[in-house]
């Protein structure tokens, strides 16, 4: 009996997060039609506000501040996620959250491409999708215990607390690596 509630359960987890990442994919190609649908009158305040910001970051200070900004914006997205996922119907806010993630991607990644052509992909992946994709696997990798059990919550907050240790990483990589790399490419695209 146990054994065939497992097999159920993992069996609803499996398609769960098919779906969420069938939603993801999704989102991300709206984004993505979205970004392509703007009007010539607002892409080019848009475009002029990429490169006003790459030729700013030559001269950017990285302070402390960026750095907890940063870390504290994903942690309240992971906390949230998290909070959600001991809820029943927390798997739809946590497909929202996703989903809504994933349509900003799209949309910026669209945005760069139209405006740097193939060299604005090159110039999206450490500005935009290395760390929302780190982002978006710590939120799938927290919703994967959903509706656990009472001993299960301990390692659901291990969880947790891994996953804020990662958005340590990912404001780390926001605040240093990613600006620098984003101006090498900026560079050599221009």
């Amino acid at each position: 009996m146990r054994k065939k509630y497992r097999a159920k359960y993992k069996t609803s987890y499996t398609l769960t997060h098919i779906i969420i990442f069938v939603i993801l994919l999704v989102s991300v190609v709206l984004g993505s039609i979205a970004a392509g649908n703007i009007p010539l009158a607002y892409f080019n305040p848009v475009s002029q506000n990429i490169y006003e910001s790459f030729h700013g970051l030559g001269f950017a200070q990285v302070s402390g501040s960026r750095i907890f900004d940063s870390v504290f914006r994903y942690s309240r997205i992971i906390i949230l996620v998290w909070v959600l996922s001991f809820l029943y119907i927390g798997i739809l806010f946590q497909a929202i959250v996703i989903g809504l993630r994933g349509f900003f991607v799209g949309y910026a990644i669209s945005i760069f491409v139209m405006q740097f052509g193939v060299g604005g992909l090159a110039l999206a992946i450490p500005a935009i999708l290395l760390h929302n994709a780190f982002l978006i696997i710590m939120c799938m990798w927290i919703s994967l215990n959903e509706r656990c059990r009472m001993r299960e919550r301990a390692e659901k907050f291990t969880i947790l607390v891994l996953s804020l240790a990662g958005t340590i990483i990912i404001g780390l990589y926001e605040t240093y690596l990613s600006p620098s790399l984003s101006l090498l490419i900026f560079n050599a695209l221009n």
